[in-house]
């Protein structure tokens, strides 16, 4: 299962930085992070089962995450005998650390993802525990195990969307109040100045006057200052 990297991107809040954009770094950040150890740690996953999962690849889709199964896969009517059922239940069992991967990656980015996750792999350990039972056919099984997938990316994206909504919001608070400080600091700049001024004006009445004439040549100059 393939879900990170469906709805991380690299897209950020409007406007300059705050707390909100902060934060929403840190939380793509790290899905962006879980994605990458996901991905190499389901194709290790495959390439330990490789060889098993041979001996079923006609009747097994594996890359569900990715596309929906063919028609030539939902439409089998057989039953996976007791063999395949083993290959199957191992394949999903060598899967465990690829979700705790996503699991762990979950719990550090946000709550909300987290819960998603767990939603998630509850209904697929059911899903498979219903496998087991030996009672699905091949066909059913690659169209639950493709309704399961879209289950989960659509949880997660919603999760995804409800976080980037919240975020928006308190980023759109934070620049209100930045821009209502930069106002105020402003106008406080403003009458400052206009303080000053009046202050200038007024120490120019209140100084003393002084006049200095001088004569020469019958002719009288005064500076007053």
């Amino acid at each position: 299962m393939k879900l990170f990297h469906l709805f991380v991107v690299a897209s950020t809040l409007t406007g300059c930085s705050t707390a909100a954009q902060s934060e929403f770094s840190r939380i793509t950040s790290t899905l962006s992070e879980t994605g990458a150890s996901q991905s190499k740690c389901l194709e290790q996953v495959k390439n330990i089962n490789e060889a098993k999962l041979d001996t079923i690849k006609n009747k097994y889709y594996l890359d569900i995450a990715d596309t929906p199964p063919p028609l030539s896969f939902t439409t089998i009517s057989t039953f996976p005998n007791k063999q395949e059922l083993g290959i199957i239940s191992a394949h999903y069992d060598s899967n465990l650390q690829c979700r705790n991967i996503v699991m762990h990656g979950a719990e550090q980015a946000n709550y909300l993802l987290y819960q998603a996750a767990v939603k998630c792999y509850s209904q697929k350990s059911q899903m498979y525990e219903k496998f087991m039972e030996g009672k699905t056919t091949w066909g059913s099984i690659n169209k639950l195990k493709y309704q399961n997938e879209q289950a989960c990316k659509q949880s997660f994206e919603s999760a995804f969307a409800q976080i980037r909504g919240e975020l928006e919001i308190s980023n759109q608070a934070e620049l209100a109040q930045q821009a209502e400080r930069r106002q105020r600091f402003g106008l406080a700049l403003g009458a400052m100045g206009q303080q000053m001024q009046q202050q200038q004006i007024i120490n120019n009445m209140n100084r003393p006057i002084t006049t200095n004439c001088m004569g020469s040549n019958g002719m009288v100059n005064c500076t007053t200052y």
